[in-house]
């Protein structure tokens, strides 16, 4: 199955014009952005405003903290003039006139900041969001996410049919194998996980995978990852955040929305990165190269993969007494890589 990368546009086309403003999502929607990550706080009169900082400083020719502000007193600074004269007079936008604009969009990814007004209750407003998401039938193209980690247990016992599981590397394997399972079996919604499911892992029913700091991983890794979705007959979306602002970054995860061929994504990841940090031995198990620059003979990489495969072909099992030192040399590999090659 063809799986469909999602393009994000990060608090909208914060490169072109002032993040997080209704010009910036237009833009971005305009260049075929697929979905938006923002964030909110909530105002002194009780209504979500898109912002990154909890203060207008940075971004407005005004100050002060949001939560001790009305949408009324926000709305008189300028959120577009030191971006530059061709927006000057933009204003700072609303949860709701966002959702209006852009709920056609395939998923949202909307991060909930604190601190709340004084005398603000946590439950009200949860309901304030959710009946803004409701209202502009986006709820469940929705991605809540938020640092203060006493919100997030909040709202999972509010909304329960949100169903989160835990997994890193360092759980002993029985605690992985129950999360695993019960992830397999529909038990649980959500799964957040560290890199230790880029290999091994088949749920034919996961359909949305979201990897931050995606600038921090290799194409070819980035390839195993969103290999987990997509196994089933649902459509799929792998979803690449990035807060950098590299051209470098952008050449390197666009080549994932342009492809699905793994050869050519090591093509692609040789060439940007070089071969210094493309190979590793937990990554695919195999030794430092004492000859060879991979960046510079992908032909022959190309060619003994071809052969390979041909050998395999021709004896899947390796029995034939001429390949027995490569059996022997395949499985010191496994036992090196801790069972598994990619």
């Amino acid at each position: 199955m063809t799986r469909k990368i999602v393009v994000h546009a990060h608090r909208g086309a914060s490169a072109y014009a002032p993040e997080n403003t209704l010009p910036a999502f237009r833009l971005a929607m305009e260049m075929g952005a697929d979905g938006f990550e923002n964030d909110i706080h909530l105002t002194r009169d009780k209504v979500f405003v898109l912002s990154h900082d909890g203060t207008i400083d940075r971004m407005s020719d005004g100050s002060g903290a949001i939560h001790e502000m009305t949408v009324e007193e926000l709305k008189r600074y300028d959120f577009g003039a030191k971006f530059g004269a061709k927006f000057s007079g933009t204003r700072i936008s609303t949860l709701d006139e966002m959702l209006e604009l852009t709920h056609g969009m395939d998923i949202l990814n909307i991060e909930l900041k604190g601190p709340l007004p004084a005398g603000q209750d946590l439950d009200e407003a949860l309901s304030i969001l959710y009946a803004s998401l409701e209202k502009y039938h986006c709820a469940d193209r929705t991605i809540i996410s938020t640092f203060e980690h006493v919100w997030g247990g909040r709202i999972k016992e509010r909304y329960p049919r949100l169903r989160v599981g835990l997994l890193y590397g360092k759980m002993k394997p029985r605690e992985k194998e129950a999360v695993m399972s019960a992830f397999a079996a529909g038990d649980l919604d959500v799964l957040v996980s560290t890199t230790v499911i880029e290999v091994g892992v088949d749920v034919p029913n996961a359909s949305l995978m979201v990897i931050e700091n995606a600038d921090r991983f290799g194409l070819s890794q980035l390839h195993q990852l969103r290999g987990r979705v997509g196994r089933g007959s649902a459509k799929s979306w792998c979803i690449l955040l990035s807060d950098s602002g590299s051209d470098d970054t952008h050449r390197r995860l666009k080549v994932l929305t342009e492809t699905n061929d793994g050869f050519r994504i090591s093509e692609e990841d040789l060439k940007l990165r070089g071969p210094g940090d493309f190979f590793g031995q937990r990554q695919h198990g195999l030794p430092t190269l004492k000859a060879a620059d991979l960046s510079c003979d992908v032909q022959l990489l190309d060619e003994a993969q071809s052969a390979a495969r041909a050998l395999l072909a021709q004896d899947p099992q390796l029995a034939a007494p001429a390949h027995a030192p490569l059996l022997r040399r395949i499985r010191r590999l496994f036992a090196a890589s801790e069972g598994g090659l990619n």
